[in-house]
């Protein structure tokens, strides 16, 4: 039993679920960055890799999101070669 669909049906939700992930992400980040950095006495510098390391991870799932996946042929119609002999 899957709990969230493959790919949302709407481009509301597909902008919805890229800003949620990609705060989300920075959110980690910073947390774990502000953590680490109280535990191993090294204010800022974990604070700032953390951030930095959970925006990319958030850019990385915006663009998966809005990059479509290629379900068809390659050509645009599709039968580009279809029926050409040689």
């Amino acid at each position: 039993m899957a709990l969230r669909p493959a790919n949302p049906t709407t481009a509301t939700g597909r902008a919805f679920e890229g800003a949620f992930e990609a705060g989300l992400s920075v959110a980690v980040g910073v947390v774990l960055g502000y953590y680490a950095d109280r535990w191993l006495g090294t204010e800022p510098f974990l604070l700032f890799f953390f951030l930095i390391i959970g925006s990319i991870a958030g850019f990385r799932r915006l663009l998966r999101i809005g990059v479509p996946t290629d379900t068809g042929p390659s050509d645009a119609d599709g039968d580009e070669d279809r029926g050409k002999s040689g």
